[in-house]
């Protein structure tokens, strides 16, 4: 069902683009293609309510394009069925984010009752050992004590050094017997202290995955309000679009007026996130492949160095000339080379400079080989609050990108 979608989709978007992108309103061919994207996707799963409403809104605003043309009001109800795929696409990725912090807190919690039942059952043993020892100890004591009085009471001289003798290699098996089982009790004392502490670190890192992922999902929504920016998630990380002739003069590397107000707000909305930035900068085919690389590296470092003068730090950013080798529309019409002539920034996964990775846990030290003699005490756990997952960046609907 879904491959039959895909399918019918794909052969109307290619008769609408070829057939009537001169008389389509804009807003509807990006309700058609955002309303594809949510029902290709986990909104057919996880919101197939809110999927549904888009569909009607849709066919609304289809049938008002078939009796109303390009009219206001075709214009209005395409940008509502836009909306509402948008929405579908967000309860979706909300829906998914929600299982997978319940998923989360269910193995911690099973983990965390292991551990604690495993050293309880080794620190009861160890006890028992330390009580076993002492009662041996008491016994030595006695019998040490007997023989005293025998000595004193005996009259062969032999006999009482034999049995002092013994007396004595006993003890010095008690001591042995009781120093063993002491560092046993501190290695497990320093075990329970590494578990705490490794608890309290996987604490922090969710904790600070979740606010993390928060400031990024509002980054996120504030570049998705700025014009002529598309934005979209890849692998790579989120995308931010803006057209070569958004930005320059054709042939230049110049910022324009224009660009400078669409880069304060892109500026305003990176300054509140920490993530690595890659600035990319492409042409079209138009020109010497070695001129259009000069001219997109170029162009990347204008972008970086203006965001550079509106507050975002430098150290997060490095940039790229990738001149035509990366078009993402035909070089053969006036339109796919206006696409092709673009910067894209990419905000990378992971937080630190640029081309940083995540911090990686350190691991606990190992308990030392001779402890000094303590009287052990039961290790209390604390109480950490439920981790919860990173969010999950969803997909984010595409803008056109506006032609020269």
């Amino acid at each position: 069902m879904r491959g039959w979608k895909r399918l019918t989709w794909g052969v109307l978007g290619a008769a609408v683009i070829v057939g009537c992108a001169a008389s389509t309103p804009r807003e509807l061919l990006d309700a058609r293609y955002a309303y594809q994207q949510a029902s290709t996707g986990p909104a057919a799963q996880y919101s197939p309510e809110y999927l549904a409403e888009a569909r009607a809104a849709l066919d609304v605003a289809n049938r008002s394009f078939e009796s109303e043309r390009d009219s206001e009001r075709t214009r209005s109800l395409a940008y509502i069925a836009l909306r509402k795929a948008q929405i579908a696409e967000s309860r979706a990725q909300i829906a998914l984010v929600e299982q997978e912090r319940q998923l989360s807190e269910h193995q911690l919690a099973a983990a965390r009752y292991s551990d604690q039942e495993r050293m309880r059952q080794e620190l009861e043993r160890a006890r028992s050992e330390l009580s076993e020892a002492q009662r041996i100890r008491t016994e030595a004591e006695q019998r040490q004590t007997q023989l005293q009085q025998q000595q004193q009471a005996a009259a062969q001289q032999a006999a009482q050094q034999q049995e002092v003798a013994r007396a004595q290699r006993e003890e010095q098996e008690r001591q042995a017997r009781l120093a063993e089982t002491q560092a046993r009790m501190d290695q497990l004392n320093a075990q329970l202290e590494q578990e705490r502490q490794a608890r309290i670190q996987a604490e922090q890192r969710a904790a600070q995955a979740e606010a993390d992922a928060r400031a990024q999902a509002q980054v996120a929504q504030e570049l998705r309000n700025i014009r002529q920016l598309r934005v979209s998630e890849e692998p790579r990380g989120l995308v931010l679009t803006l057209s070569g002739s958004v930005l320059f003069r054709s042939g230049s590397s110049d910022l324009l007026p224009s660009a400078k107000r669409r880069l304060n707000e892109v500026a305003e909305a990176l300054k509140k996130a920490e993530n690595p930035l890659v600035i990319e900068g492409h042409t079209d085919s138009q020109g010497a492949e070695e001129l259009n690389e000069e001219l997109s590296n170029a162009r990347a470092e204008s972008v970086r160095d203006y965001l550079i003068d509106q507050g975002v730090d430098g150290e997060r950013i490095r940039t790229t000339g990738l001149g035509e080798s990366r078009p993402i529309a035909s070089n053969k019409n006036p339109e796919g080379r206006a696409n092709n002539r673009r910067v894209e920034i990419v905000i990378e996964r992971g937080i630190g400079g640029a081309g940083a990775q995540q911090e990686q846990p350190q691991q606990a030290p190992s308990a030392p080989q001779q402890p000094a003699p303590v009287q052990p005490a039961p290790a209390q756990p604390s109480q950490p609050s439920a981790p919860v997952p990173p969010a999950q960046q969803g997909t984010q609907i595409p803008q056109p990108v506006p032609t020269p």
